[in-house]
């Protein structure tokens, strides 16, 4: 993972979040990953992506534009999404959006799973972000009857980022 950043100019990597996906990060009708900011491990925003965060628009000035993200998957293959900065339930939350399900599918991610996301900055300061798994959750079938139970497993494909190691 580090010289997939590396290999497109990123550098000063941060370990923004690492968390359990709940349903609401891999549910079909939700199309955003949740990052609430008392979760956050670091301060991974410029001054000037704090503010591009509060711009809106449509009717009204209701809608946030959010700033564009590479975003590189658990796989390595990159993609562009939005993150935008919401108020949920009295909450300040961060959310990847505009192409979070497609990442979700491609990865198979599920509730359960631990993802840690790693921010970096491009050649031109662009805020870029690594996803990586941390571990997967998969269904077994209890041996001592039917029915199942919830196990973790390492999901890392040797792309673990290290803090000891940026």
């Amino acid at each position: 993972m580090k010289n997939r950043i590396s290999s497109i100019g990123g550098g000063d990597l941060k370990l923004v979040i690492e968390k359990e996906l709940f349903d609401s990060d891999v549910a079909d009708n939700n199309q955003w990953f949740s990052m609430p900011m008392k979760q956050v491990k670091k301060d991974f925003l410029s001054e000037k992506d704090q503010t591009e965060l509060k711009l809106r628009n449509g009717h009204n000035q209701k809608h946030l534009v959010g700033i564009p993200v590479r975003v590189l998957d658990p796989s390595l293959k990159e993609y562009t999404l939005r993150l935008k900065k919401w108020t949920m339930g009295g909450s300040i939350v961060y959310n990847l959006v505009s192409g979070w399900r497609e990442i979700a599918k491609a990865n198979k991610l599920k509730t359960g799973d631990t993802l840690q996301l790693w921010s970096f900055r491009d050649d031109s300061n662009k805020l870029g972000s690594a996803l990586v798994k941390v571990s997967t959750t998969t269904m077994e079938v209890d041996q001592s009857g039917p029915g199942a139970r919830t196990s973790s497993q390492n999901g890392t494909n040797g792309h673990t980022l290290s803090t000891a190691k940026c």
